[in-house]
């Protein structure tokens, strides 16, 4: 009967220590038992090593080796890019090792005259420069100095155009048309006549013989304004409240029969009227006297 033995439970091991195994060939040793050491072990799978080693390259980068290898591999991985790598250039997304270019564009601006019209340059540092024509229209010119300074005149000479009726003051309508209104200025001696409504006017004369203001109804002065006398003609005078008189001291003449005065001297007032007593003779009559 055989033996059977119980072995403890070691936890450390040591390169002398046996293992159990049998070499597994064929033949009439088939399956005899054996024994190995641990550092026999150790040794002979450090001397087999890995089988076989098999690397694919990734999107820019080259792994080395790159074909299945056996034995003791050390793998490489490196960046596949073109151009050599440094502190002045850059990885680019086409991986390329690349310097960078400058592609800022500075422009100037010029202006320039071409004909009746000015172009306007914008002239880059590279490329084409672009134009714009300031093209002058009707009546008007373009005018550059060279220091890119540019005039526009106006040209056009004459009044607004419209339906309105010459020597009238116009009024836009809403047609965007022009229509007499009510005001009319007419030629006259140093000012002139503006009507206002049918048959009413106001006349202006500033000779310096004259200097009159005068307002007419169907061309009859009803009131005048002169540097000497104020006139109401063809037509009676009435207030809604008094008139009152001063104290005139012209002397009288025929012009001025008619004319009414208030004076005062001493204890005494007088309201007088120039009147006609004899042949070409005028005086100051008195109409009334108070004394007190």
């Amino acid at each position: 009967m055989s033996k059977i033995s119980l072995y403890p439970l070691d936890n450390t091991i040591d390169p002398e220590d046996k293992v159990i195994g049998t070499d597994g060939a064929d033949g009439a040793d088939n399956g005899v038992t054996k024994n190995y050491s641990i550092a026999a072990l150790g040794a002979y799978i450090n001397a087999l090593g890995v089988e076989t080693v098999s690397t694919t390259d990734g999107t820019f980068i080259s792994l080395t080796p790159d074909t299945q290898t056996i034995g003791n591999v050390v793998v490489t991985a490196n960046l596949s890019a073109t151009g050599t790598p440094s502190t002045t250039t850059f990885l680019r997304g086409d991986n390329t090792w690349a310097t960078p270019v400058d592609t800022n564009t500075t422009y100037d601006l010029s202006s320039a005259q071409n004909s009746s019209n000015v172009d306007l340059n914008l002239v880059p540092s590279s490329g084409t420069t672009d134009t714009v024509s300031l093209v002058a229209g009707t009546n008007i010119t373009l005018v550059d100095d060279g220091s890119n300074n540019i005039t526009i005149n106006s040209t056009a000479t004459g009044d607004v155009s419209g339906s309105g009726t010459e020597s009238y003051v116009p009024v836009w309508q809403t047609s965007n048309t022009l229509v007499d209104s009510f005001l009319k200025a007419e030629a006259g001696s140093g000012g002139g006549t503006v009507s206002v409504g049918t048959g009413v006017s106001i006349a202006f004369d500033d000779t310096l013989s004259s200097r009159e203001m005068r307002f007419a109804i169907n061309n009859v002065t009803r009131f005048g304004i002169t540097e000497d006398i104020v006139s109401v003609g063809n037509a009676n005078f009435s207030s809604s409240g008094y008139v009152k008189v001063g104290s005139s001291t012209d002397t009288p003449t025929g012009a001025l029969v008619g004319a009414t005065r208030y004076r005062s001297e001493a204890n005494a007032s007088y309201v007088e009227m120039v009147m006609q007593t004899g042949d070409g003779v005028y005086e100051w009559v008195i109409i009334q006297q108070n004394t007190w």
